[in-house]
Formats: C-alpha cells, sequence, structure tokens
C-alpha cells in the first residue's frame, strides 16, 4: 500500500512540474493577455529595454572651427544606472563627452525620432520622460555651473524630419538630475504621425548627459467639430504660449564696408532674422550672426543693439532683401564673403536659389543597434534612388563608394520624397531601407542607413513575445517534463519490483 501512495506522489510531483513548464501555458491567447499595454502605446520599444531598436537618430551637423566649444554629434547608447532610468531597466542616452583630457567638451542639438501609423481626424499624444546630467563637477547625482538644457518633444505630420517648421512641439524645459515629463497633442492630418525629442544644451561642460525613457504616443480621441464656448485659461507665468514668428522684417542696406547693419527692435530673436533673411530653416544662421557680432548667448539681445547680420562686398549696392532673384543676391552672415542665394554647407555644385538637399549614408552598423556608433566605417556597394513621390518621377540614384559619403541630392524643390536603400550582397539592413519625408523648401535632411554584415552567425526573428521565453526554449522546458515523468515512472516500476521481491 505505501509502494502504490509513493508511485502516485512521484507521478503527481512529475505532472505538476511538467505543466508548468509546458508549452501550453504560452498560448497564443496567454501571450495577447500578458502584453495589454503594447496594444495603446503605437510606439515600437518606448519603454527602450530593447536599446534603441524601432528609432532613428537625429543630430544637426558638427559645427566644427577651433573654438573650445563646438557643436558635436553625440553618441547614442542605452543607460541602466539607476538614477539614469525612469521606469522599466534601460534609458536612452545621449552623450556629449570631452574627446581628450584637455577638452572642455562639447555641445549638440539632437535627439531621436519615429514614425507610425495612425488614423486621420484623431488626436494623439506624445509624452516621454526626460533628465540629464550636466555639469562641470564630477557628481554624478548633481548639476553644477551650466545653463539650460533645452529639451523638447514634438509630433509631424507624415514621414518627416526634425527640421521641419510645421512640427508642434513641446515647451523648453531644463530637466536635470530628476526626471521631467513632457508631453504635445495634436490630430492627424494623414495616416502617418513622427514623434521627435530634442535636446540643445546651451553650454559646453565636462558632462553632458541627456537620458529620454518611457515614451509613449496614445490616442486621445478624435478632433472636435466645433471649438467649445469656453474661456481659455491665462496662461501662468511658468507656460507661455507658443510664441509665432513676427514676420519678415525690413533689412536695412549695407552700409559702406559690405554689413548689413540690424538695429533689434522689441519682441526680435536672432530667429526673426535669419526668417527675414529666408534662412530660417538654415541651422548655421544663428552661429553666423553670433561669430560676426562676438556673442556668446543668442538669448542676450538687448533692445536698440546693433546687429551685423550679413556682409556683402564692400562698396556693393546690393540689397538685401527677403525674396532674392537670380540677378540680386541674397546676402549671408559668412562673414567677407560674396553672398550667394539660399546656402547650404551639404550642397554641391551650382546653387539654385531656395533649393534644398536630401544627404545619405549608408555605414557598416558593427553592432547592429540600428546607430551609427563611434569607429563604425562607411560601406562601397549599396545603392540609393531618390523619388518625388508628388508625381511619383525618379530624380536621382547613386551607388555607395564607402569613401565620400554622405552623398547629397542638392537643388531639390520643396515637396514629398522617397529615398530608397539597398545593401549590397553579404549586409543586411539594421534600420529602415524607404524613408518618406517632406522637404521644407531651402533645408537640407540627413539620413543614416545601417547595413551589418552577414557572413557571421544568422540572427533570426521570431514572434515570441514571452520576455525571453523562445519557441526553442520552451520546447526544451516541455522534454524536460517528458523526461521528469518518465523519471518518476521508472522510480515507480523499481519500487514495485522491490515490494514485489
Amino acid at each position: 500500500m505505501r509502494s502504490i501512495k509513493s508511485i502516485l506522489s512521484l507521478l503527481a510531483v512529475a505532472a505538476v512540474l511538467w505543466l508548468a513548464i509546458s508549452p501550453v501555458a504560452a498560448s497564443p491567447r496567454d501571450e495577447v493577455r500578458e502584453a495589454p499595454q503594447a496594444q495603446s502605446n503605437l510606439l515600437t520599444n518606448g519603454s527602450f529595454d530593447a536599446d534603441i531598436n524601432g528609432w532613428a537618430t537625429w543630430s544637426l551637423p558638427p559645427s566644427g572651427g577651433d573654438a573650445p566649444c563646438t557643436r558635436r554629434t553625440p553618441t547614442y547608447q542605452r543607460a541602466t544606472e539607476g538614477r539614469r532610468v525612469q521606469a522599466g531597466s534601460g534609458s536612452i542616452q545621449l552623450l556629449g563627452a570631452p574627446q581628450s583630457s584637455g577638452d572642455t567638451g562639447g555641445t549638440f542639438f539632437a535627439g531621436i525620432q519615429q514614425t507610425v501609423n495612425v488614423t486621420a481626424g484623431k488626436k494623439y499624444k506624445f509624452t516621454v520622460w526626460a533628465t540629464s546630467w550636466f555639469s562641470t563637477g564630477d557628481n554624478p547625482a548633481v548639476s553644477e555651473g551650466t545653463g539650460s538644457t533645452n529639451i523638447q518633444v514634438g509630433i509631424g505630420q507624415g514621414a518627416t524630419y526634425s527640421a521641419d517648421p510645421n512640427v508642434t512641439r513641446s515647451g523648453l524645459v531644463n530637466a536635470k538630475d530628476t526626471f521631467q515629463q513632457l508631453n504635445v497633442e495634436v490630430t492627424a492630418s494623414g495616416t502617418q504621425l513622427t514623434v521627435f525629442t530634442y535636446a540643445n544644451p546651451d553650454s559646453c561642460a565636462k558632462h553632458t548627459e541627456v537620458f529620454f525613457d518611457s515614451a509613449s504616443l496614445t490616442e486621445v480621441g478624435a478632433a472636435p467639430t466645433a471649438a467649445p464656448n469656453v474661456t481659455p485659461p491665462t496662461a501662468g507665468p511658468t507656460s507661455p504660449p507658443p510664441r509665432a514668428l513676427v514676420g519678415k522684417l525690413p533689412i536695412p542696406t549695407p552700409n559702406a564696408e559690405g554689413k548689413v547693419i540690424f538695429t533689434m527692435p522689441a519682441d526680435v530673436t536672432i530667429i526673426d532674422i535669419c526668417f527675414s533673411l529666408d534662412r530660417g530653416n538654415d541651422p548655421k544662421c544663428i552661429d553666423d550672426i553670433m561669430k560676426m557680432n562676438g556673442l556668446t548667448n543668442a538669448k542676450f539681445i538687448s533692445i536698440g543693439q546693433k546687429l551685423i547680420i550679413a556682409t556683402v562686398a564692400a562698396g556693393s549696392q546690393a540689397q538685401p532683401t527677403a525674396a532674392p532673384t537670380a540677378t540680386q543676391p541674397q546676402p549671408t552672415a559668412a562673414g567677407g564673403a560674396q553672398p550667394t542665394a539660399a546656402p547650404q554647407a551639404t550642397t554641391v555644385g551650382t546653387k539654385v536659389p531656395g533649393a534644398g538637399a536630401i544627404c545619405v549614408t549608408l555605414y557598416n552598423d558593427a553592432n547592429g543597434n540600428g546607430v551609427l556608433d563611434a569607429g563604425e566605417g562607411l560601406v562601397k556597394g549599396g545603392s540609393f534612388s531618390l523619388l518625388d513621390t508628388s508625381n511619383s518621377a525618379p530624380v536621382a540614384s547613386y551607388t555607395t563608394d564607402g569613401v565620400s559619403e554622405p552623398k547629397c541630392f542638392d537643388n531639390l524643390k520643396g515637396g514629398n520624397y522617397r529615398v530608397s536603400s539597398v545593401v549590397p550582397a553579404g549586409y543586411r539592413a539594421t534600420t529602415r531601407d524607404v524613408w518618406d519625408l517632406t522637404l521644407a523648401s531651402g533645408s537640407t535632411a540627413n539620413l543614416e542607413f545601417g547595413a551589418q554584415s552577414s557572413g557571421g552567425t544568422t540572427s533570426t526573428t521570431t514572434n515570441d513575445t514571452g520576455g525571453g521565453n523562445s519557441a526553442l526554449t520552451r520546447a526544451l522546458l516541455a522534454g524536460a517534463g517528458v523526461v521528469l515523468l518518465l523519471v518518476a515512472a521508472g522510480v515507480a516500476g523499481f519500487l514495485v519490483l522491490t515490494r514485489r521481491r
């Protein structure tokens, strides 16, 4: 009798163990129930627990020069240290580290972006948590000796780019040492939206690190059919209304030295001046004006202050205007040189007034993380094609040589374009291979495409969402359960035979 009870006990224990690790516990119905939150958040990898997968990076090009503080391209990497993570196991870090022992560090204007499919006419809310360690000291818990980190978020209509002037942005925040939540809402005019994060630390420091975490894009309802009949609340001192451009300003004629001197009126910024010079989408415009006037901070400008905003050849009577023509050159802030219309540093060949450019790079994504990291070179033999989607007309094509990239398709009019890439044999794409964007007149879009050599171990994507238990792992565990049953049966048989003796 005791032998029978022992047999039954062993069989029961083995059955329980087998059921606990059987594939039945990971049925499709259970997998759907395990991740209900993913159904409301339209973003891929909003938690950043899977590195930067699903996101693209963007940044303004380095400002260069010999100045001690310059704009650089930050390093993008995953952070896991506790104070740098808002929730989950990781966040994305933008790092502007010094490049040598005597380097004072560099600033950046950069962020990340992701395009998602949405329903036209619905309202969507983009939310991100952000913080930074922006410090001249070495205490990782305290930011000291620095100004503002200038962090914000935005949503653009369609598959657009970060400098698109039509992106709806939140207010700027100076998030340091503790996470702050930023959000912005828009009503979708089409079937796609692109979300952006922005970070533009206002100075250089020993430690310039910005962190983003817990990003989500959720539907918050349909757009209202009529404005509600309520009195809008008065903005408090910490929530000023969005500032609009003041419109085209009258530009003075050059003086005898070829300098265009502008006297600052009230409520006008350098951005307004750049807009009036038709350089509103040129990221170098503010830098040029600041250099010509020896300024270190574009915000510290007073009413009545006289600024050099452009130069022309000495003695020239050319009048700077906001709408240049082929016979009337538009001055720029490039000191001492004869200006040309709508200059773009990354374009090549003869410039067309008001033309823009799309610059592409195919890089060797050695670690497969979808980000151009330091030390990763270029890839030869890939191809790009550019299509004008407004009329489905091919514009240009290019084959990479692995040396001269980025390649800029220049002299482009503002409009909608599609860039398609094909990686060479022996590589696989690690980023999107097709990029649709709206190019603003006179602007430059920089797109980076990753390719990883497939000569090593092949990575296979599965549909598993069970927190790391792949189908193979579950099969092995189920097999272990069967083995336990067999062992239990063998022990039981041994006890019976022993009992009979």
